[in-house]
């Protein structure tokens, strides 16, 4: 790298125009690693979508409106790493956690 340049890295959440916020809401999956259930907070208003899935990109479970503090049940054969998605009006967010 050149001297003299400073590089700085942002999150940033995808908006369906293409337009992109540099904040956005947080989607925590916690307790990490989590076991039989998994509660999701983060977001303000509104509910979401949330879709689970394991490391090889296959769909758990998919489930519409859920709300802030809603819990969803893990099945115990889903042990390892399992991707959440979870989508509300104008983000996407995509913690993920170790589920035992």
């Amino acid at each position: 790298m050149p001297a003299g340049y400073c590089f700085a890295l942002e999150a940033a959440v995808e908006e369906p125009d293409g337009v992109s916020r540099l904040v956005g809401p947080t989607f925590p999956a916690t307790p990490n690693p989590a076991q039989d259930q998994v509660p999701f907070t983060g977001w303000t208003e509104g509910t979401i979508a949330v879709v689970l899935r394991n490391a090889l990109g296959q769909t758990l479970m998919t489930r519409q409106g859920i709300s802030r503090g809603e819990s969803l049940t893990l099945r115990p054969e889903w042990r390892g790493i399992v991707r959440a998605e979870g989508s509300g009006d104008g983000w996407t967010a995509r913690p993920v956690l170790v589920v035992r």
